[in-house]
């Protein structure tokens, strides 16, 4: 398997032309200055934009083991450029923090948007989301509180979002911990478009996300939260929904499944709702686990309807019938893990809650850094990976290719100083798509596989 060279050429023009700009000294350093980072006529200047991007951002591998003092002697390696311990300190500043995130701004909103040839499906996006969470020094708690209790002091939470049709990137932010799933959904409602399918986990679905979804002629699939009220629609009239009567209904009837259409929440939502029944020794795992963790929180044990909710997967959506079915709802939701692999691969590999306890504005430069490295490779491995599926019908590993990838930052770094062309970098990976390739069981489909048999109009 691998690539033919006018391939590889034109998705290295593509990356080439935007980055050979943006990257380039004088367009980092006229950022530098719009941030404040760096001032005309200043001493400041004698750390520029530039330099400061290639001192940070091209070394962010290592910086969770450097001191101030070993920056100050790679500094003056690099570039040429004496600093003390202090002074360097002092420029990990707000206008450091406003220079990285408009380079991270520019290369999420820069974005090539291909996607696969052979997938068309009724939604124009499908859009997944989650959060990862790493603990930082407890000096930080003020600014980013933890959970609190006997869980962390001080807590960062990434929220991020990307289309699963063509790669582009939603929203990528850094919040408190404590800044909430559900909060973020409804701050984040401006992002979604007509004919999205929004694929999201029990905790981002606030009721009134579900009516800014269908406002805005969108389309939702999520798991249920077993506190959330469900409401059935009888002879006798509007009624809340007895999932213990339902769990006797569906055992004496043999029943795995079923679909119902439901109203949820006070404000009687209108939805349909998949139900699931779940094996018997699956609802013991949860409820094990769930009762280890009141435990251990000195909480109360759950309630007899959360245990009874236990014997199910529930998932509600306002699609269409004919766009999404009980057969298919479990499987489409489960693309939501694809997520769960990225921040896989950004502990695992990027080690990007791997963090030096040290001052706020030197933190947050640290993880700016990481996510900007971690975005331009996200770019590289999207085009490589759409072109693989479109040739040959496979799909590359995240894991796999990051691995690769962090093995190139040196020439990554040569790329976009202009040293070195993109396109030597692609012919590389190129090479060795055959052990890039993503391994998939038995029986099982990839996430571009399952979109192209679940999601696909024939």
């Amino acid at each position: 398997m691998k690539l033919n060279a006018s391939t590889i050429s034109q998705s290295a023009a593509q990356i080439d032309f935007e980055w050979k700009h943006f990257f380039s000294p004088s367009e980092l350093d006229r950022l530098a200055r719009m941030s404040g980072f760096s001032k005309r006529n200043s001493i400041q200047n004698k750390l520029s934009g530039a330099t400061f991007f290639n001192l940070i951002v091209m070394n962010n591998d290592i910086l969770n083991s450097q001191s101030l003092n070993d920056l100050c002697a790679e500094l003056y390696l690099r570039s040429g450029i004496k600093m003390t311990p202090q002074s360097l300190n002092d420029r990990f500043n707000a206008a450091a923090i406003i220079f990285l995130k408009s380079i991270l701004e520019h290369v999420i909103k820069n974005q090539f948007g291909s996607k696969f040839k052979t997938i068309k499906t009724p939604f124009k996006r499908l859009l997944v989301k989650d959060s990862t969470c790493f603990q930082i020094s407890p000096e930080l708690a003020d600014v980013y509180p933890g959970s609190g209790g006997d869980g962390s002091k001080a807590s960062i939470r990434i929220q991020f979002e990307y289309d699963l049709l063509s790669g582009t990137i939603v929203d990528l932010s850094i919040n408190a911990f404590n800044e909430q799933d559900a909060k973020n959904s409804k701050i984040t409602l401006n992002k979604i478009n007509a004919y999205d399918l929004i694929i999201r986990d029990l905790a981002y679905m606030h009721t009134d996300v579900f009516t800014g979804i269908e406002e805005r002629n969108a389309t939702y699939l999520c798991r249920l939260g077993h506190n959330v009220c469900v409401y059935e629609k009888l002879s006798s009239g509007i009624e809340e929904l007895n999932f213990k009567n339902l769990l006797n209904d569906m055992k004496n009837k043999g029943l795995t499944k079923i679909e119902k259409n439901v109203f949820i929440s006070q404000n009687k939502i209108s939805t349909r709702l998949f139900i699931y029944l779940l094996p018997e020794n699956i609802v013991e795992k949860r409820l094990r686990a769930k009762n280890d963790d009141a435990k251990k929180k000195g909480r109360n044990m759950p309630s007899e309807e959360y245990r009874i909710r236990q014997h199910f997967n529930l998932i509600i959506t306002n699609a269409a019938k004919d766009e999404i079915t009980i057969d298919t709802a479990y499987e489409i939701y489960r693309l939501r893990w694809q997520i769960e692999l990225i921040f896989k691969t950004w502990k695992s590999i990027c080690s990007i809650d791997d963090v030096k306890d040290v001052k706020q504005h030197r933190l947050e430069c640290y993880i700016f850094a990481k996510l900007i490295i971690l975005m331009l490779g996200w770019k590289i491995y999207w085009k490589l990976n759409m072109e693989c599926y479109n040739e040959f019908k496979c799909t590359l590993s995240q894991f796999k290719f990051f691995k690769v990838f962090k093995m190139q930052i040196v020439q990554l770094s040569n790329v976009l100083r202009s040293m070195l062309s993109i396109e030597d970098i692609l012919k590389k990976l190129n090479v060795l798509t055959d052990k890039l390739k993503l391994n998939v069981k038995k029986n099982k489909r990839s996430s571009v596989e399952s979109i192209e048999v679940l999601l696909c109009l024939n």
